[in-house]
C-alpha cells in the first residue's frame, strides 16, 4: 500500500497490482478498498495472471478457485486497467491463446494489457483489433522481430 502511494507521488502513470488484490479464496476486497482511497482509480491496474483459466497468485504458485471472467468482473470497481497474463504460454514462443482473451474482452470494457507467448504480428494485430495492447517478452528477449534490433 505504502510503496503504491509513494511511486503515484513519484509521478508513475499507473501502479500495477498484483498478489495482493487476491487471497486464497478469491479477491481481497478489504485491501482494494483501503487501497482506492489512498490511490485514484485512474492510477491502479490490475494484474489477473491464468493458469488453466483459474487466477495464480504469488508467483504463480498458488492457484486461485476463480475464473478469470469471475476476477475481472469484480475487480472492475477498484481499477482502471488489467494486465492479463495466459500463463500457459508464458515464455515458449509458441503463440498465444487469442480466445482466451478474446473471452476476456467480453467481460469487461476496460483496457486489457495482453500478456503470455504473444509471439507473432498476426497475434499483435488479433489482439489489437480486440482492443487490447500487447506485452512482448520472450519474443523480444529472442529477437523474434528483428525490426526491432536495427
Amino acid at each position: 500500500m505504502e510503496r503504491a502511494v509513494q511511486m503515484v507521488q513519484a509521478g508513475a502513470y499507473k501502479v500495477i497490482v498484483g498478489s495482493s488484490a487476491f487471497t486464497s479464496c478469491g479477491i481481497n476486497p478489504a485491501f482494494l478498498r483501503t487501497l482506492l482511497a489512498a490511490v485514484p482509480r485512474e492510477k491502479l491496474m490490475i494484474a489477473v495472471d491464468c493458469l488453466g483459466d483459474r487466477v495464480a497468485i504469488r508467483g504463480w504458485r498458488e492457484i486461485l478457485p476463480l475464473a478469470s471472467a469471475q476476477a475481472l468482473a469484480q475487480l472492475e470497481p477498484y481499477c482502471s486497467e488489467f494486465l492479463c497474463t495466459y500463463i500457459d504460454a508464458e515464455g515458449k514462443l509458441q503463440g498465444t491463446n487469442l480466445a482466451w482473451f478474446r473471452s476476456l474482452r467480453s467481460v469487461t470494457q476496460l483496457p486489457i494489457t495482453a500478456a503470455g507467448g504473444i509471439t507473432t504480428d498476426e497475434e499483435i494485430n488479433a489482439l489489437e483489433e480486440m482492443g487490447m495492447n500487447a506485452a512482448l517478452g520472450m519474443a523480444i528477449y529472442q529477437k523474434v522481430f528483428p525490426e526491432l534490433f536495427r
